[in-house]
């Protein structure tokens, strides 16, 4: 299988932690998830934490995310870095 790389050109690594975000009319969804295998056409994430807010508010965590994984193209992925990872858990 060919490398994957984020949405900054960076390489992905295994066991590393991604962020994603998706926004449709307003409403935007932030994932963040640690790398757990690729695929063919992208990368597979575990979940460790989701949020959203609608517009450019504050966003807040989602107490009803239930997602065991979540598969997403490599190139909509940014890196999450360790000093960060307060914030977003």
């Amino acid at each position: 299988m060919e490398n994957k790389f984020d949405a900054l050109g960076n390489l992905i690594e295994l066991g590393k932690v991604y962020g994603m975000s998706r926004n449709s009319n307003g409403h935007t969804t932030i994932n963040i998830g640690k790398v757990i295998n690729f695929t063919e056409r992208g990368v597979t994430l575990q979940p460790l934490s989701s949020m959203s807010c609608i517009y450019s508010n504050k966003p807040e965590k989602n107490k009803w995310s239930t997602a065991k994984k979540i598969s997403v193209l490599s190139t909509a992925l940014f890196p999450v870095y360790e000093q960060d990872m307060k914030n977003l858990l």
